[in-house]
């Protein structure tokens, strides 16, 4: 083992063999002490392209949402001038003192005339939502056949939601009556 000791001392002593050592250390203290002053540029790259990723995927989102919205609009502008005919068509509220005005005038209008008119029993609470609800209503009419048939096709142009339900014709001391039965939607929630 001492021969190896002395000629490793023999070998190191040279000059050539100075310079590769020192040359090789060099090189492995600065391999070691880069890596550990790059990691942390490597670690900030890494977060930048992840950070760049997430901003082009909210970018896209964005870009549809934007377009999502001018949709809106366009839409909005076209039907705006229609909104007061669909809040007409279906009202926020009951509005049971418009039904029966407007179901009258076309009453009186066609030469028939309304003998009974009741509402369906009415919630002190209502639902919360806002969706529709269909007022039961139930009236009887009296007139001719034809007057009471023309009245029953002006309803289908009724400028509020209705749909008929039932309609009963009896005639009575020769008199014919129709019971019918019909429900008036509204949007619930919205007015209560």
């Amino acid at each position: 083992m001492t021969l190896n000791l002395t000629r490793a001392k023999t070998w190191y002593r040279k000059p050539e063999s100075q310079i590769s050592g020192m040359t090789s250390l060099t090189f492995f203290v600065i391999a070691f002490f880069g890596f550990f002053a790059i990691l942390p540029t490597f670690r900030t790259i890494a977060r930048l392209n992840k950070e760049i990723k997430d901003s082009r995927l909210v970018l896209e989102q964005m870009q549809t949402k934007i377009t999502n919205l001018q949709t809106a609009q366009i839409n909005y502008s076209q039907a705006v001038n229609d909104l007061p005919l669909i809040n007409q068509l279906l009202p926020e509220r009951e509005q049971l003192d418009e039904l029966a005005w407007q179901l009258h005038y076309l009453a009186a209008g066609g030469g028939v005339t309304i003998t009974n008119l009741s509402f369906g029993a009415y919630a002190l609470v209502g639902p919360t939502s806002s969706q529709t609800t269909d007022w039961p209503v139930e009236l009887t009419a009296s007139g001719t056949y034809p007057a009471l048939k023309d009245w029953l096709e002006s309803l289908n142009q009724f400028n509020r939601l209705i749909t008929l339900k039932d309609v009963n014709f009896s005639n009575k001391a020769g008199k014919l009556t129709a019971t019918i039965k019909l429900t008036a939607a509204y949007l619930s929630g919205k007015g209560q």
